[in-house]
């Protein structure tokens, strides 16, 4: 376990950008869902052109997900349904790969 947690904390140094933003929007997640807090990054597009993007509304989609409120999470963002679920796959595989290399790596 404590060789788990070593390339845990290398994975999440390597990706530090990844991991900041991703820890942000986790942290946004749960104030709002849990304080009516709201520090999400507001959309630099909606914002310019006064419409709505192809992004808007992920992370209240996300919260509805998190709560198994899919079809909220359907009227907040359409989307949703195909970004979580790959941007959630494309961190797996890539920390499985990563944890490879590591594994490899390491002396025993």
């Amino acid at each position: 376990m404590k060789n788990l947690t070593k390339i845990i904390v290398a994975y999440i140094k390597r990706e530090w950008i990844w991991s900041a933003f991703i820890g942000y929007e986790l942290i946004a997640v749960v104030l709002a869902m849990f304080t009516k807090i709201d520090i999400a990054i507001p959309c630099l597009f909606t914002k310019l052109t006064g419409t709505e993007c192809l992004g808007c509304g992920m992370t209240r989609a996300t919260m509805s997900m998190i709560q198994f409120d899919f079809e909220r999470a359907w009227h907040f963002n359409k989307l949703s349904f195909i970004v979580l679920p790959l941007l959630v796959g494309m961190i797996v595989w890539d920390f499985k790969k990563f944890y490879k290399s590591q594994a490899l790596d390491t002396p025993q």
